[in-house]
């Protein structure tokens, strides 16, 4: 056997060891992580919200494809509530749907809204329009569980900041865009799009420099585009919110 031949030098198996012991101190402090958050979450929210963490809204097992769910425990009255979608920044390239917890729990704690956070992947990962795919498909998900949690799919409002911003109002712009759509889920032949919009600080024209005085390209951009836009005019085109606008918009808030 190949493998029982091989002789590896003691500084070669301590430096392997190493390695294997350095990984699995990350796995643990990432788990450990988690834990903190959602006790967190339960100890703040827990009496008045039913959080449900980490669903998974793509059919994959990526936590980047995971949406975090919260309901309220007592509702104002029976009727399907409207939700509110977050999706966070972090310019295409870092950020976590952690970020907006307290503020989707804090909108459920009232009685009166369901809310989301829904992570996506990152442009380290894939690049332009994996990030739009995965935001169309948590919110096919929503629509595909909305009477299993007595949601109403024809009121979802969605917002972000910065990179999210970005998203937030493609979504409400782009809703039956082929190209946009993707075809993660199990919920592909239900729509993607939302009620309204609220875009803090994000940006509308890909095409252009991002940066006040900036010459050159924004480098969040370029990652996200997978290189230089004036050679990905196309994808920075269609990365565009301002590409979509039309006169009967949904309302967009910036």
């Amino acid at each position: 056997c190949v493998m029982n031949s091989l002789r590896f030098s003691p500084t070669l198996k301590l430096t392997l060891l190493l390695g294997a012991l350095v990984a699995t101190g990350a796995v643990a402090q990432e788990k450990n992580k988690a834990a903190a958050f959602r006790e967190d979450l339960e100890k703040r929210f827990g009496e008045k919200v039913d959080i449900r963490l980490n669903q998974p809204y793509a059919g994959t097992t990526n936590t980047f494809q995971m949406l975090d769910l919260y309901l309220p425990k007592q509702r104002v009255d029976n009727q399907p509530l409207p939700v509110v979608v977050h999706i966070h920044g972090g310019g295409w390239v870092n950020g976590s749907r952690t970020g907006y917890a307290s503020q989707a729990a804090g909108l459920a704690a009232t009685g009166k809204y369901a809310a989301i956070s829904v992570g996506y992947r990152l442009s380290g990962e894939a690049k332009w329009p994996a990030q739009i795919h995965d935001c169309k498909a948590a919110i096919r998900w929503l629509r595909g569980h909305a009477k299993e949690f007595n949601l109403a799919p024809d009121h979802i409002g969605a917002t972000g900041g910065s990179a999210g911003g970005h998203l937030v109002t493609l979504l409400g712009l782009t809703g039956g865009v082929k190209e946009l759509e993707g075809s993660l889920g199990e919920f592909t032949a239900l729509g993607s799009g939302v009620t309204c919009v609220v875009n803090v600080c994000g940006p509308t024209d890909m095409t252009t420099v991002l940066i006040p005085g900036a010459t050159t390209d924004d480098p969040a951009v370029s990652g996200l585009l997978g290189g230089p836009v004036r050679d990905r005019l196309d994808q920075a085109k269609q990365a565009s919110p301002l590409t979509y606008v039309t006169a009967s918009a949904v309302p967009i808030g910036v």
